[in-house]
């Protein structure tokens, strides 16, 4: 978070080759990574998108679209849903 920002944006990167060794509570490699960035201004709105972003991201369906999709313009239709 920064006040240099004067909105949310998502960026998140999607290896679907391989996975990614990173430490998780699971131990298991992660194939979808996430940032989110904002103003540091407003914590409660930052929550509510991590809250939505978690909840869509745990549906089977998004997340099987999501690593199969060929384009962004895929992507963000499947979230665009959510």
């Amino acid at each position: 978070k920064m006040n240099t920002f004067d909105d949310f944006f998502i960026a998140f990167g999607i290896q679907k080759d391989t996975k990614i060794n990173w430490p998780s509570i699971d131990n298991l490699p992660i194939r979808l990574v996430f940032m989110i960035g904002g103003p540091d201004s407003r914590q409660n709105e930052y929550l509510k998108l991590l809250s939505k972003l978690t909840i869509a991201i745990k549906n089977d369906y998004l997340r099987r679209n999501i690593l199969t999709a060929t384009s962004k313009e895929q992507i963000k239709k499947y979230f665009s849903q959510f």
